[in-house]
């Protein structure tokens, strides 16, 4: 009783060999583009740090009349005058442990400053802050998971 309907052995080895080989293309594909879009997504989210730093420290800088920076570099006051008060708005910057603090009136202790950047994202460089005549160069290297993305920028600002 052998009929013409079935498949025979050889037809069904080949026919699992081939989508095996179509489901590993397809597996290493997806792979590849997953870690592609995890790449992509933290590029973004440091920029987007980096963007709100640059932006902070712009802002803060813009009408400041001294900026005094503490021996290594990683801790920077920038004071700028208040029409309002006799005494001066005082914002600091600090890089430590990791992160970029800041916070107003460095009068108060450091533990008032609150964090700048994700905790996600570290934060690290030798000598961050460098005060260069009347503008601030500011050295940082952003990090999120493998990507690593360094910041180099220098702010102008008024001196009394």
């Amino acid at each position: 009783m052998k009929s013409g309907a079935g498949f025979t052995l050889i037809e069904l080895v080949l026919y699992l060999g081939l989508s095996s080989i179509v489901v590993l293309a397809s597996t290493s594909f997806l792979t590849a583009a997953t870690k592609v879009r995890v790449h992509t997504k933290q590029q973004q989210n440091i920029q987007s740090e980096i963007d709100a730093v640059s932006g902070r420290l712009s802002y803060t800088l813009r009408n400041a009349y001294r900026v005094e920076l503490d021996v290594p570099g990683t801790r920077i006051d920038v004071y700028a005058k208040d029409p309002s008060s006799p005494d001066p708005i005082v914002t600091s910057f600090q890089v430590k442990d990791g992160a970029l603090y800041t916070g107003k009136n460095s009068v108060t202790p450091a533990a008032d400053l609150y964090m700048l950047t994700n905790a996600a994202t570290s934060v690290t460089s030798l000598s961050p802050f460098e005060v260069v005549s009347s503008s601030l160069k500011v050295m940082l290297s952003f990090t999120q998971g493998p990507v690593t993305v360094p910041f180099e920028s220098v702010y102008a600002f008024r001196q009394s």
